[in-house]
């Protein structure tokens, strides 16, 4: 499988060994795209995790994430 993003470049800090990274740049959410994926403005997708996509309710968890962080 073909990884369309280097998880090395993306560090965040580790609690286990109190490293820290500089925070070179910060991103905001460009669009929601689902329930359980959104898209930040450099263009990556990501998937929210612990989220089940239920159809009956997949409208109203769009427009709750779209009102939250598309200010």
């Amino acid at each position: 499988m073909d990884k369309k993003v280097d998880m090395k470049k993306l560090q965040f800090g580790s609690k286990i060994d109190k490293t820290k990274t500089k925070r070179n740049e910060l991103f905001s959410v460009k669009q929601v795209i689902a329930s359980d994926k959104i898209e930040f403005s450099n263009g990556l997708v990501v998937r929210l995790l612990g989220f089940k996509s239920n159809s009956l309710y997949q409208g109203k968890a769009i427009r709750f994430l779209q009102e939250k962080f598309c200010k």
